[in-house]
């Protein structure tokens, strides 16, 4: 039996690890596995006993098994049993079969955990289980014991190893995309992102804040920063019922893609921003985006669009997801044309629930001026300097917010100045979404937190929805070292993650452009060589310099031709007698031509030295000394050994 600790049984570990690493990314927990693997490390090549071994070789069916009796979830009941598959192959591994076989298992493992992790780990990890599994491989071959192997031997494995992992991301770039977004991945697989609900309901008690990531949203190349603070609005909403805001009534209208596979319109208006979102695994099927979106363009089969402009997929997306975005970027938008035509839809955007005295109260006292916009501006101003923000406001409603406690978060002031606005007959409604401060500077874009999901008012002024916030705000800094790592994930989301046909004919125009740009270079650096080579030809002693370089290289190739392998191979075919086939190692050669286990032992050293790198050189010169001294030696006793 092999030692438990040899380079195989080490490699294979660090690939057991790796897989837990992989199904980590999907859920923390998975990681508790690896200590399964210490323990299978401690057992490796100990377990000897036929029951011992059925019972390793059973354990994975009947921990499945039970899985299946608590009713596991089916990615998790996947990948628990691939984990005890491998952890039990890994105690009972002896061949090179067996080897082969737990690179099997990572690989379905890896598949399995790419349809539930986003994270540029996953990434990362690949990478490392690409090096490990090739080296595993090459070293599973060789049976019995793993001869000594220097550091040039596993720097050409890595470097292959490399090229081949280049190679296989060049096919995936290459391979042709379809339209798959109509893949809204597993509620089960994704981790939801997001600080965002349609449920918008007044009620006390501390919110936490979360600093995930769930958007950013990039400018076309070439426009100039987005300002800040940038509001990105997901929902409006009309109707309060006293404790949650709801939607207009009436069922949303479905839109389908008018110019190409993937463009919807929008509205009429003529856009001034055209921005980039990489939307996170939100789990809501709400489309977000600057201001007032105008456009879309995404692999969607199709939109709906409620009475108020908002916007929602077909279906939850639990996955995530890229789009384009054509919107109207200011505070001031034109009315709907629909509202427009039919002043009787104007009375939904001045609905109120039952509302106290006291209440009433305050919205005569507060909301003052000649015009809209004045009544609007002196209720935000009223609600920024007399009321606190808290995160952990005590307030039952809205009115005891407005008479009573005086400090809430977002939806206590937005409602508030909604329905101040609307107690003296100024058409208002909210609008939620987020609002974002936080700005990359080393890729120029927005990156949008869990905590920054916001709500704020527009007021019908006229034909124009104007935007308030009655809110306190503040801006969010960050280090040169987070932007950078965001970067580093940014660059992950918009290259693999979300790579599909529409980037992919993008990178093929601007390779295309690349590679013409590079030939006319070429061609000209090319014409200005040949019209100086065609100079130094005309002069006798150039050529005769360049006569005497190419000379004394090949000289000197040639000296260097018989390499050490080729010394010590040559050595050991005249000690046995004979020459290899085509296709023949010398250890073969041995146990073909001359069976001795002396000759074998000697086979074992070239071996060493042939892979021990340069630091083998006096080992070389003293083996080959030994060679030659055996040779003389069977030639000074006779035929026999």
């Amino acid at each position: 039996m092999k030692s438990s600790l040899d380079i195989r049984r080490k490699l294979a570990f660090f690939l057991g690890l790796t897989a837990c690493g992989f199904l980590s990314i999907v859920e923390s927990w998975y990681s508790l596995y690896a200590i399964a693997f210490l323990v299978a490390l401690l057992l490796a090549g100990h377990v000897h006993g036929r029951w011992g071994r059925r019972a390793l070789e059973a354990l994975p069916l009947a921990w499945f098994l039970i899985l299946v009796v608590l009713r596991t979830q089916l990615f998790a009941l996947l990948a628990q049993a691939m984990l005890a598959a491998m952890t039990c192959r890994f105690v009972l591994t002896e061949n090179t079969r067996d080897y082969q076989g737990l690179v099997l298992i990572t690989v379905f493992v890896t598949v399995l955990s790419a349809a539930g992790s986003i994270s540029v780990a996953f990434g990362l990890l690949l990478l490392a289980e690409f090096l490990i599994a090739t080296i595993l491989l090459i070293m599973a071959q060789f049976e019995g014991r793993v001869p000594h192997i220097g550091r040039g031997f596993y720097g050409a494995i890595v470097v292959s190893a490399l090229v081949s992992f280049v190679f296989a991301f060049g096919v995936f770039f290459a391979l042709p995309r379809w339209t798959l977004g109509y893949i809204k991945g597993s509620p089960a697989l994704a981790t939801q992102t997001t600080g965002f609900s349609k449920d918008v309901t007044i009620t006390p008690g501390e919110v936490q804040q979360d600093n995930t990531v769930v958007m950013r949203v990039e400018p076309r190349k070439g426009d100039p920063r987005l300002s800040l603070p940038a509001y990105i609005s997901g929902m409006r909403y009309t109707t309060f019922n006293g404790r949650q805001w709801l939607v207009a009534a009436g069922r949303a209208e479905s839109l389908y893609a008018s110019s190409g596979i993937d463009s919807f319109v929008v509205s009429e208006q003529q856009p001034d921003t055209l921005t980039t979102v990489y939307l996170g695994p939100t789990g809501t099927d709400v489309i977000f985006g600057l201001e007032h979106i105008t456009g879309v363009r995404g692999q969607f089969q199709y939109l709906r669009r409620d009475a108020e402009g908002s916007l929602f997929t077909d279906a939850p997306y639990y996955k995530t997801i890229r789009y384009d975005v054509s919107s109207l970027d200011r505070d001031t938008v034109p009315v709907d044309s629909l509202v427009a035509r039919r002043p009787t839809l104007l009375g939904r955007y001045l609905q109120v629930p039952e509302l106290s005295q006291a209440f009433r109260e305050v919205a005569t006292g507060v909301v003052l001026g000649l015009t809209i916009r004045d009544k609007a501006r002196a209720t935000r101003d009223y609600l920024l300097a007399t009321y606190d923000y808290s995160l952990n406001p005590t307030a039952s409603s809205v009115e005891d917010f407005v008479v009573n406690r005086r400090t809430g978060y977002c939806e206590h002031f937005a409602t508030s100045m909604v329905l101040l606005l609307r107690a003296e007959g100024v058409h208002a409604r909210l609008v939620s979404g987020f609002v974002a401060t936080e700005w990359n500077r080393a890729s120029g874009y927005l990156i949008v937190r869990a905590k920054d999901a916001h709500t704020w008012v527009e007021v019908l002024d006229g034909n124009l929805w104007v935007r308030y916030d009655p809110t306190p705000s503040s801006f969010q800094q960050v280090s040169l070292m987070t932007d950078f790592l965001d970067n580093v994930r940014m660059a992950w989301y918009r290259n693999v993650v979300t790579y599909d046909l529409a980037s992919q004919v993008q990178t093929a125009n601007s390779l295309g452009h690349f590679l013409t740009g590079s030939g006319r270079a070429v061609a000209g650096a090319f014409e200005s060589f040949r019209t100086a080579a065609s100079r130094l030809l005309h002069d006798w002693r150039v050529i005769v310099g360049v006569s005497a370089a190419v000379a004394l290289a090949v000289l000197f190739l040639r000296r260097r031709s018989e390499d050490r392998r080729g010394r010590l191979a040559t050595a050991l075919e005249d000690l046995v007698g004979e020459r290899r086939l085509p296709g023949e190692t010398l250890l073969e050669l041995v146990h073909r031509a001359a069976p001795s286990p002396e000759i074998e032992g000697l086979v074992w050293r070239v071996y060493e030295v042939d892979f021990a790198g340069e630091r083998a050189a006096e080992e070389e010169k003293a083996l080959l000394r030994l060679l030659r001294d055996v040779r003389r030696g069977r030639a000074t006793a006779g035929p026999q050994l």
